[in-house]
């Protein structure tokens, strides 16, 4: 199978760098493609089910003895993050897997509208675009880990250990950490997914939200600085957030983090998560 050499961020010189490797398996003739809108949902005994037009179409069943932990829909491809730290590629079957490399399992995937992303159980972000071979890791600074990622249209994002945010709106660089305006640490990421978009886009349409440990959101909006801050109504926090095409929705929870309801505003299009 196909293998790429990964280089480390001139910043950490002494990083050692890792091989990883794709192996596609062969589609089925006459197999189409998964241009409908279809979604995943993960099962308690580890199988994930398919959706479209909110019927179930078809069940995706891991190997013997492994597990699906998490999925992550996008409109080409899809990705199943496996209990051996192995990624399934799915489009309507599974054609392909990720294997990060040696003493290395991945964690969680996020599928992008140009790129997607995978976090490594040492820190790092594994990069691919198109076909599912890696293309690029992109290493956080020394001493740092990520510790997740949002994969956008325009722009992506990756949580530090620290509670400051990197970004990278092309090409797997990154262009921009951003720490919070009161120096809040940040908890929770999430950009936009407005569907195709290009590598060299401005992002004049994508928004993202940076949640804050104080329970504030704060909004980037095309790639820039923070435009305004979202702040929760009295005696609740912002926990989390998963923006659409033409909004986002907030998960509100009291200080002891119990949640009390959902604030959700009309979307036109799908989440980055899970496509409707």
């Amino acid at each position: 199978h196909n293998s790429i050499l990964h280089k480390t961020r001139d910043t950490d010189p002494e990083r050692p760098t890792f091989m990883a490797s794709y192996k596609p398996e062969p589609s089925a003739p006459g197999a189409p493609l998964p241009s409908e809108q279809q979604s995943f949902l993960l099962r308690s005994d580890g199988a994930v089910d398919k959706t479209s037009g909110g019927k179930l179409t078809g069940t995706l069943n891991p190997p013997p003895g492994i597990r699906y932990t998490a999925v992550s829909a996008g409109t080409s491809n899809s990705y199943f993050v496996r209990s051996d730290g192995v990624i399934d590629r799915v489009k309507r079957q599974v054609v392909g897997q990720l294997v990060a490399p040696p003493g290395i399992r991945y964690t969680s995937a996020s599928a992008g509208a140009v790129a997607s992303y995978f976090l490594r159980s040492d820190g790092a972000v594994d990069r691919s675009k198109g076909s599912g071979a890696i293309t690029s890791t992109i290493t956080p600074p020394m001493g740092q880990r990520y510790t997740a990622i949002s994969a956008g249209t325009h722009c992506t994002f990756f949580l530090r250990s620290d509670g400051l945010v990197d970004r990278s709106t092309g090409f797997g660089k990154i262009d921009k950490t951003f720490q919070s305006l009161n120096h809040s640490p940040y908890i929770a990421i999430s950009s936009q997914f407005v569907g195709q978009g290009s590598e060299n886009d401005d992002g004049a349409n994508n928004a993202n939200y940076l949640v804050r440990a104080d329970g504030l959101i704060e909004r980037v909006v095309m790639t820039r600085n923070v435009e305004t801050q979202i702040p929760p109504p009295h005696g609740t926090k912002y926990i989390a957030a998963s923006a659409m095409q033409t909004a986002c929705k907030y998960p509100r929870c009291m200080p002891a983090v119990r949640f009390v309801g959902v604030e959700t505003r009309p979307a036109a299009s799908a989440s980055r998560l899970f496509k409707y």
